[in-house]
């Protein structure tokens, strides 16, 4: 209790369409679309910062 759950995932790049869905379901508000257009986790120090 009180410790942070990490998740991961990756991208099955021959299934993803590049909708942006999970992007846009992310409460913690995590992904973004990479420079290849695939989802990706944003950078903690430096993209977090931002939002």
């Amino acid at each position: 209790m009180g410790a942070e759950q990490k998740t991961h995932f990756q991208i099955d790049k021959s299934k993803c369409i590049k909708c942006g869905k999970c992007i846009n379901t992310c409460s913690g508000m995590v992904i973004k679309f990479g420079v290849d257009g695939y989802p990706q986790f944003k950078s903690r120090s430096r993209d977090l910062a931002r939002v």
